[in-house]
């Protein structure tokens, strides 16, 4: 499943880059891009580098961060284009190309479901595994417990994607994520048992870059 949403990813990625050609780059002297921490490994320095071909002149750079982190640099102007799962409020200040949108998932320990009569009482009983507050795919997820009305103690609480995924690989846990952050974790790839949450709860990638009212780049 992983592999198919590699590709998927990689084919959404093409398509933006055919669209950020229409964008003026080569008359820009310097391009900050800031992506989402989900990519920074799988995705980000094969797109840089292709970009860099098509524009020898540019210079870029390149970070990484949490979608509110990301937000907040392109409303400031420290990024020109950024790849986030959360919009900024304001649509008149940026142009939004929607990369993939990727279902949540349910990551358990190997075998903690496997030949279980009653895999939800199975659930109850593991601990399950919070991401932080501080972290949009964290408030997410909770609201998605609260909406289903699943409570769920908070014992643990991770603000790192991979500490969370060694968690629940090696302490009998469960978590919900997306299969993004699983393709960034690429050594638990095969080590989780994963399962589609439901067909309501999603998350959204999209690529913002920022632009003037003139339709203008700006640069800060």
């Amino acid at each position: 499943m992983l592999r198919v949403h590699a590709h998927r990813i990689l084919d959404a990625v093409g398509e933006a880059r055919a669209e950020m050609m229409e964008l003026n780059l080569a008359s820009m002297p310097e391009l900050c891009v800031a992506m989402i921490d989900d990519l920074d490994a799988t995705v980000t320095p094969g797109r840089i580098w292709r970009l860099s071909e098509l524009y020898p002149s540019c210079v870029f750079t390149v970070g990484s961060g949490q979608s509110d982190s990301l937000t907040g640099a392109l409303l400031h102007r420290e990024a020109d284009i950024i790849v986030t799962a959360e919009a900024p409020d304001d649509p008149t200040t940026y142009e939004r190309f929607p990369l993939l949108h990727e279902p949540y998932v349910m990551v358990t320990a190997p075998g903690l479901l496997r030949g279980k009569d009653e895999p939800l009482q199975t659930l109850l009983r593991a601990p399950f595994v919070h991401f932080d507050q501080t972290m949009p795919m964290g408030r997410a997820i909770d609201r998605h417990l609260r909406r289903v009305r699943l409570t769920t103690p908070q014992r643990f609480t991770f603000n790192s994607v991979r500490s969370l995924f060694a968690m629940v690989e090696e302490c009998r846990c469960w978590a919900i994520a997306t299969p993004l952050s699983l393709l960034d974790s690429k050594r638990f790839g095969d080590q989780l048992d994963v399962d589609i949450v439901g067909q309501r709860f999603t998350a959204t990638v999209v690529e913002q870059p920022i632009y003037d009212p003139a339709n203008e780049r700006v640069k800060s």
